[in-house]
């Protein structure tokens, strides 16, 4: 059955199916890390958060969040564990980045000087005005792809922060 969708020109249709396996990944990954941030410092531990605790405190990726991030990695007691769950929120910072900028910048029809069209992302900046620049559907794609990746290596971190049981560790 095929799903009733809204028209698309010529030059935005080749966008949607990259953008949506981004908007997937993408969610996935704002998933993987509060998970991993519940995670921490290893699982059993009464220093755990609850999911929804980290979802509330991490939602909007602001100062507040980043910190909120900091303190919940500190909780790691291996200290190359926790280097690697601090680099990968760092990768996090890139992909919300990338992400936001991809689905919210619009994208448009651009002419150039031979008169030829191409498709041209909008973004609207703060106090900067209007930026432009061509855009493909096959960079879209790349970057899904680069998310998929992020998502397959944050999943082995938070495996390893559960997993992470310091020896005087006695469980219930």
């Amino acid at each position: 059955m095929a799903l009733k969708l809204p028209p698309a020109d010529i030059y935005r249709a080749p966008f949607v199916e990259p953008i949506g396996h981004l908007a997937m990944q993408a969610a996935l990954a704002d998933q993987a890390v509060v998970n991993l941030l519940a995670a921490a410092p290893f699982s059993g531990s009464p220093l755990q958060a609850q999911i929804i605790e980290v979802d509330e405190s991490v939602r909007n990726w602001d100062a507040k969040a980043k910190q909120y991030a900091e303190k919940r990695l500190s909780l790691i007691g291996d200290a190359d564990l926790r280097q690697q769950a601090t680099d990968i929120i760092a990768r996090y910072e890139r992909v919300k980045r990338g992400r936001n900028r991809i689905i919210h910048d619009a994208v448009e029809v651009g002419i150039d000087f031979d008169g030829e069209a191409y498709s041209l992302a909008v973004e609207y900046r703060k106090k900067s005005g209007v930026w432009t620049h061509k855009v493909t559907a096959e960079q879209i794609a790349a970057f899904a792809c680069w998310v998929y990746e992020f998502n397959q290596d944050i999943r082995l971190i938070i495996e390893m922060v559960r997993d992470s049981v310091p020896a005087d560790f006695v469980r219930a």
